[in-house]
């Protein structure tokens, strides 16, 4: 598949010239939205314009009459559009000649594959959603892609996460100075450069960002979306701007085993996936009731970090039958044995995926939690 990452630029900024904004929100809430869209396209006499909103954040199905044409051209060249209905929307594109007086494909009387060409639906193959008024790429609402590059509720969550821990170092440590970062499993790389972005704000050094995770696809997105704050590359793995002071690195790795031991760690932050057994990288947390992925990180990041460094950890736990919280109790292990010191402990969301839990594998679980939690190295 030819990467629809490389040419996304002028769709960007044309985003960020507009002042987009779109908020992304779960699976089961966009879905009943694309149904009210669907709905009012069924009963409308042709369908409704599809704005940069619908296109790039709902990821409504549209045809080439529905969007304007300097957008479809946009999608076309920057190969981040597919056929919905098989996929091969390249094909079709490459045999519409082009109408040079309204940029459309020419309908050829008779031609009923042309005209079928020209009324088919596409999608976006890259989803764009905001923080405040940063600009994230990411994939596609439902994409058929393994490997494909998460941001949801989430990532807000685990971003007001990084915040607070911010407010709070800069109260406890005027002089709090950051050598090395890592985000663990950076997927598009919000986490990781919103920390970057929120530390400038606050005047807090930070020398080093490194934004590790597993798949190329990711490391990919994070590397474009930090272009998109200014960010070049110096290297292939690194990258520089002229307005903020921290270098970017960007790591292929396994949470930290990519990492070379010689790199002292000052702060750790990890929003790691926490569902059993999705068979889909971005949210498929392993064992333990889709803690296992969760208890790794917490495990190799406390080895990993110096004396007196922070982990910032963002995950989902299932609180089993009895109310027992797997993680709080590894937590207080770790602290009991002199491990690390507890900052804190604290459930944002006390129910979260209520459907997840009447699967089979969820037997023993009443509830899914999220937690934001603090520690720091001894």
């Amino acid at each position: 598949m030819e990467d629809p990452i490389q040419n996304l630029t002028p769709i960007a900024r044309h985003l960020q010239s507009t002042k987009y904004r779109f908020v992304t929100v779960t699976p089961e809430t966009h879905a009943n939205l694309l149904t009210r869209y669907e709905d009012k396209v069924s009963k409308s006499n042709r369908n409704p314009a599809a704005d940069d909103r619908k296109v790039f954040g709902l990821n409504v199905r549209f045809s080439r009459q529905d969007i304007d044409e300097k957008l479809f051209q946009m999608l076309r060249q920057g190969n981040v559009i597919r056929d919905d209905a098989d996929g091969h929307a390249q094909n079709a594109l490459a045999n519409e000649p082009a109408n040079p007086q309204n940029g459309h494909a020419e309908q050829k009387s008779g031609h009923a594959d042309d005209l079928f060409s020209r009324n088919r639906p596409y999608i976006s193959k890259v989803r764009f959603s905001t923080i405040d008024d940063g600009l994230y790429a990411h994939s596609g609402y439902n994409s058929p892609d393994k490997d494909l590059v998460f941001f949801g509720p989430d990532t807000y969550r685990y971003v007001i996460l990084i915040r607070d821990f911010v407010d709070y170092i800069t109260l406890v440590d005027k002089s709090y100075h950051v050598k090395t970062a890592v985000d663990i499993g950076a997927g598009s790389g919000a986490g990781g450069l919103e920390l970057m972005k929120y530390c400038h704000h606050k005047k807090v050094k930070m020398d080093d960002l490194i934004l590790v995770d597993m798949e190329n696809r990711a490391l990919e997105m994070s590397a474009f979306n930090a272009s998109l704050l200014g960010y070049s590359h110096t290297s292939k793995h690194t990258m520089t701007s002229s307005t903020f002071s921290t270098k970017l690195a960007l790591t292929k790795s396994d949470i930290l085993a990519a990492v070379p031991s010689s790199t002292p760690l000052d702060l750790i932050i990890s929003n790691p996936p926490y569902i059993i057994s999705t068979n889909k990288t971005y949210s498929d947390g392993g064992d333990a009731q889709g803690l296992g992925l969760s208890l790794r990180i917490l495990k190799e990041s406390i080895d990993r970090l110096q004396k007196g460094g922070y982990l910032v950890f963002y995950t989902g736990v299932a609180i089993l039958e009895g109310g027992r919280d797997p993680l709080r109790e590894t937590v207080d292990k770790v602290v009991a044995e002199g491990h690390a010191e507890l900052v804190w402990y604290k459930e944002t969301d006390v129910d979260v995926w209520g459907h997840e839990i009447l699967r089979g594998d969820y037997a023993e679980v009443e509830r899914i939690n999220i937690v934001g939690t603090v520690l720091r190295k001894k």
